[in-house]
């Protein structure tokens, strides 16, 4: 369930925008549950300690369990103006070191998280070495090498999955979304520069379904091991059916890595094509080397 767009009220008029980096591996996601540790609680919990008083957050993306996030964004709402700086060196003193406040800022107080979002981008990492190597934190371990798990193959795959599409197929069976229709702007394979055989898939999209990433990263695998053609991700998308796609790829290696907020930076759609191709190159680190690029 999507959280209705809250309108500004006259007691907690003051909005307030958490940008959050956190380690999703030690956390059962980023929502609040009943049973298990989540990104939103520790962070409740703290602001609850600093203000006396129950704080609750909403957060633009409900990573699941093992995925983490570099910049999650949250906000939240209060009667009285805070010093923003001191906020944040209060919330970083008092959290795990696994979750560490980048910004805290006042907002519009018509600001929403979720519907305010024009792009987001993930990364996938993966690691290709026929040895077991010291495992990389955050990093997907496959025991295949450049002979065996085929790039290029891969790579062709990409074009079928850029543009706007139903990707019914590549959602989590258990969604309650009616809407299976996203775009994706942008697919980048990337290898890593000063890690030896590790390699990112990186996805700017206006928005994922639940799993999406990780289902299509799945399928991916299997067209560079040649289980099935580049050409097949085309029928499994038409076919609209989760079962035509391959196995989730594990949560392990998937990150939040930007959400795209600039008003002024994709004014319509027409502007979307042009100008979120971009943004992947932007948010790139030096140390990574883009292999393909497909753009929609």
């Amino acid at each position: 369930m999507v959280e209705s767009r809250q309108q500004p009220d006259s007691f907690n008029k003051y909005t307030y925008r958490l940008d959050i980096c956190y380690d999703g591996g030690v956390f059962h996601g980023w929502q609040r549950q009943p049973n298990g540790r989540s990104v939103q609680e520790e962070i409740e919990r703290v602001l609850a300690k600093i203000f006396s008083t129950q704080v609750s957050i909403l957060g633009a993306s409900r990573t699941d369990s093992g995925v983490s996030a570099r910049m999650q964004v949250a906000s939240f709402r209060l009667s009285k103006k805070i010093d923003t700086f001191k906020l944040k060196r209060s919330l970083n003193a008092l959290l795990p070191d696994s979750i560490l406040i980048l910004e805290v800022s006042e907002v519009d107080p018509r600001f929403h998280p979720i519907y305010d979002v024009k792009s987001k981008i993930y990364s996938y990492s993966f690691c290709l070495a026929k040895d077991k190597l010291p495992l990389q934190k955050g990093v997907l371990p496959l025991r295949y090498s450049k002979d065996n798990f085929d790039l290029i193959a891969l790579s062709q795959a990409l074009v079928y999955l850029v543009g706007a599409a139903n990707f019914k197929s590549f959602c989590a069976s258990d969604s309650c979304v009616k809407d299976f229709t996203r775009t994706i702007y942008e697919i980048a394979l990337v290898e890593d520069l000063n890690e030896s055989h590790r390699y990112e898939l990186w996805f700017l999209g206006s928005g994922f379904l639940k799993q999406m990433i990780r289902s299509i990263v799945g399928t991916l695998f299997d067209v560079a091991t040649h289980k099935i053609k580049p050409g097949y991700i085309k029928d499994i998308l038409e076919y609209r059916d989760r079962t035509r796609a391959s196995a989730t790829a594990p949560a392990t290696g998937l990150v939040l890595e930007y959400i795209n907020y600039n008003k002024d930076y994709i004014k319509d759609e027409s502007e979307n094509k042009m100008n979120s191709q971009s943004l992947i190159i932007q948010k790139l680190p030096y140390s990574k080397k883009i292999i393909t690029r497909v753009m929609y």
